[in-house]
């Protein structure tokens, strides 16, 4: 049995059909202004204990890894 080719490697158009196909959705919403808040108080509550140097190095921190 093939491997095949990876989907990414196909026509947008045919990516988007058989994604359709195998119930995979293919739109992508945006996150609004108030899901964007939520996420935003539900991170800080996390580190809620932390004095405000430790949280301004933590976020950092977090910042530098979500660029990699």
């Amino acid at each position: 049995m093939s491997k095949g080719i990876p989907v990414d490697q196909l026509p947008k158009e045919l990516q988007s059909k058989i994604k359709k196909d195998n119930g995979i959705p293919t739109r992508k919403q945006a996150l609004n202004k108030d899901a964007i808040r939520g996420y935003a108080i539900a991170a800080l509550n996390q580190i809620r204990d932390l004095t405000k140097n430790d949280r301004v190095r933590v976020l950092n921190h977090a910042q530098q890894m979500n660029k990699i």
